[in-house]
């Protein structure tokens, strides 16, 4: 396990948990690196030394009662649920407490056992539960403990508790989007370098200098970048199909290569400059149900009717072939 920790490739923006893991001197980890360490390490390790040849019926339990137990913890953090997730949920739980039982049968429940039930129910009203959790109020609470009251509690109320609430209103209206300049400069003001990742109308100047980086897009990467935009809006047309109708929409032939980009405060890179920020995990266009992986190949800037556009070309996981897929020891697992 601390073999795994020191040299599984994450991405940058994913705290590694410690190498040391289970000595006192790297003090109590925080929520996100248990979170790392149990849904991202663990499974790396734990199926190679619990299915390995002579593996006992106890360690294959024990298996599968920790694989459960991730599932119901990834889609419990996961930014995107459904009704059909909430009730894979409350089976994974199910099924780990079933097979906890078989484990450790004299092992009684605790209260929260209970409450892990109501989650099902909450998934189902309020959504993704990330956004409702602790840890956005607990860096509230960070910021309003670094505030000097000069122990006039008495403006507490409007000069922290009021303001604070306001922000927050300000910020959702603006990650909604909002073209309003005056409000732009505010937010940029309110939170440093987040507005700059906003999408804004590109002049011409900004144009014919973005140009000087341009190169034509291979015959493959263009049908890709071409594809995706048709497949979403079908009134797009190639830049050769002529001849071209009055004032049609063309996806230009020419685009910047660029090794990396940021999108939601989070770094990604082409495979070949970082294999952690190159590992992607994405929603397939066209079909929001269904999901694939695997590695950015290739990251793309055009402009396009005056907006700066990002595209990212990803080299996608495939099966494992026929005579392979059995030897893993995922195969059986959730």
């Amino acid at each position: 396990i601390r073999h795994c920790c020191q040299h599984i490739i994450l991405p940058t923006w994913v705290e590694r948990p410690p190498i040391n893991l289970g000595e006192k001197i790297h003090g109590k980890l925080k929520a996100e690196t248990v979170l790392t360490l149990f849904t991202v390490v663990l499974p790396l390790v734990l199926p190679e030394i619990w299915s390995r040849a002579g593996a006992s019926d106890r360690h294959r339990i024990l298996l599968a009662n920790f694989a459960h137990l991730v599932a119901a913890t990834n889609i419990v953090a996961a930014y995107a649920t459904s009704d059909a997730l909430a009730d894979a949920y409350l089976e994974h739980l199910m099924e780990y407490r079933r097979s906890r039982t078989l484990l450790w049968p004299d092992l009684h429940a605790v209260p929260n056992d209970h409450i892990a039930l109501h989650t099902a129910d909450a998934l189902k009203f309020w959504g993704p539960l990330p956004p409702l959790s602790e840890f956005a109020f607990e860096r509230q609470n960070g910021v309003l403990a670094d505030i000097s009251t000069n122990n006039r509690l008495y403006d507490m109320d409007l000069t922290m508790l009021r303001q604070i609430c306001r922000r927050g209103r300000l910020e959702a209206r603006i990650r909604d989007g909002s073209d309003n300049p005056e409000v732009q400069k505010l937010y940029s003001l309110l939170v440093p370098g987040a507005a700059s990742s906003a999408p804004r109308a590109l002049t011409a100047e900004d144009e014919i200098a973005l140009h000087k980086y341009d190169a034509p897009l291979s015959e493959s990467d263009y049908d890709l970048v071409f594809n995706y935009l048709h497949s979403r809006d079908g009134t797009w047309r190639r830049y050769d199909a002529l001849p071209h109708p009055p004032q049609p929409r063309i996806v230009p032939l020419r685009a910047r290569s660029i090794v990396t980009t940021e999108i939601a405060g989070r770094t990604f890179d082409i495979h070949q400059s970082h294999i952690g920020n190159s590992s992607i995990r994405f929603y397939m266009p066209g079909n929001p149900a269904e999901t694939s992986s695997g590695f950015i190949k290739a990251i793309w800037t055009m402009a396009i009717e005056g907006e700066l556009r990002t595209f990212l070309g990803v080299h996608t996981h495939v099966a494992l072939a026929a005579p392979n897929a059995p030897l893993s020891p995922y195969i059986d697992l959730p």
